[in-house]
């Protein structure tokens, strides 16, 4: 490692004295150019050519033979985290899968399907990642979320919207897989980070939270089903209860989240520290309503405080900014 001292050179110009075997080495002269290229991480890389980096357009093809569905669908959002261009699907039993593959390929944001016969379906990638705002994305699917943790509660009194809810959560789904391929990439390719304007510790405060978030937005689903059937068979007060309990749960989200967006380690932190409270009403509603379709809504809603803690982990231990 060489250590140079900064030289100001004329009004608004500083100079830096190179190495004098990396010049030798590389038989520079006077005149001669040099690159200069900045990276997201505040390093500066001197350079003697300038790199000419065509990003490689590459094809995965993906054999249906001796495959279950489940596998294939998994190998597809492999290839597509991936940043493959295209994504040819073949085999000869491929019209048993045909349907789900379509289907699969569809909900996966940019990625459309460009040929198909009896033995193949292919898909090719029109995204460009430089395009593409993660935060926004990322805050998409945070409101996504709110929204149907509200009208889960909602589902107590009003059992016709957990059906949309359980479409928001495809929503959620659809845009989970296209932040987790930009932010892959994004790790692999520091020019692609650059282009976006991420840094490697925003790549896994990201990741970290949106799989957190995903699975908050899974139990909102599922239990907006409860909910509705809560609000057919039990008495008014036993649902007021259990609707000002699962307020709490979305106070304790919207907390987590503000805190995550402000990298505020205080709010983190109550939110942390609020959760065995909660929990513990949870088991406390149960003893008192005890029943299978309880359990099942307690034991949900305390999916969601364990998933809201593990938020404010990040923003305790992946805080971006130093204080």
């Amino acid at each position: 490692m060489y250590i140079r001292k900064l030289v100001k050179s004329g009004i608004s110009s500083f100079t830096l004295a190179l190495p004098k075997n990396w010049i030798e080495k590389h038989e520079l002269k006077k005149g001669d150019l040099l690159y200069v290229e900045e990276y997201i991480d505040d390093t500066l890389i001197i350079s003697t050519n300038i790199k000419q980096e065509k990003k490689e357009k590459k094809e995965l093809v993906i054999n249906t033979e001796k495959k279950e569905i489940s596998s294939l669908i998994r190998e597809l959002r492999a290839a597509y985290l991936n940043d493959y261009f295209r994504i040819v699907v073949k085999g000869k039993n491929l019209k048993d899968y045909k349907s789900q593959i379509k289907s699969t390929i569809k909900d996966l944001v940019a990625l459309e399907p460009i040929d198909e016969d009896q033995e193949k379906v292919v898909a090719r990638n029109f995204l460009n990642i430089s395009d593409v705002s993660i935060k926004d994305i990322f805050r998409r699917i945070d409101n996504i979320t709110r929204s149907m943790l509200i009208d889960m509660i909602s589902c107590l009194k009003n059992e016709d919207v957990s059906k949309e809810i359980t479409e928001r959560d495809a929503d959620v789904n659809r845009l989970v897989f296209l932040v987790l391929k930009i932010l892959k990439t994004s790790a692999k390719d520091s020019n692609t980070a650059k282009a976006i304007n991420i840094n490697g510790i925003q790549i896994i405060r990201f990741w970290e939270a949106i799989l957190h978030i995903e699975k908050i937005a899974d139990e909102a689903k599922r239990n907006a089903r409860l909910n509705a059937t809560i609000n057919k068979n039990k008495g008014k007060i036993m649902v007021d209860e259990l609707e000002e309990l699962q307020k709490t749960v979305l106070k304790q989200y919207e907390d987590v989240m503000k805190a995550f967006y402000k990298e505020d380690i205080a709010l983190s932190d109550k939110v942390s520290s609020e959760r065995f409270e909660l929990m513990k009403k949870f088991d406390e509603y149960f003893e008192k309503n005890r029943g299978l379709e309880i359990a099942d809504i307690c034991s949900k809603m305390k999916s969601v405080l364990s998933q809201i803690n593990d938020i404010s982990k990040i923003v305790r231990y992946l805080k971006e900014r130093e204080e």
